[in-house]
């Protein structure tokens, strides 16, 4: 079952949305309490159909530290000075995680 929590912001009300099906939780928040409680509904529908926890935090297999590290530095390298030191780390880093 969902449950709907208002809370006052400055800018305005906002309308948290929990839910927990079968040890699984999950969250969202919305600015309409119309819109949280359809969102609610169809989730809390679509979680508990048959199969409709099996995909829900499902690590996809073959995916290792390595490779993530060896996707950041191929995508972000260059894009910013910001992590630079990051990135002078990574090659290093993704060898011990292969």
């Amino acid at each position: 079952m969902a449950t709907i929590v208002a809370r006052k912001r400055k800018s305005g009300t906002v309308y948290q949305v929990k839910i927990r099906v079968k040890g699984y939780s999950e969250s969202e928040t919305f600015t309409n309490k119309t819109l949280a409680k359809t969102w609610a509904l169809k989730r809390e529908s679509t979680l508990r159909a048959p199969g409709g926890l099996d995909n829900v935090n499902k690590i996809e297999e073959g995916i290792t530290l390595g490779k993530v590290l060896e996707w950041y530095r191929e995508d972000f390298d260059g894009a910013s000075k910001f992590g630079r030191a990051m990135l002078l780390d990574l090659p290093a880093s993704g060898e011990i995680y292969r």
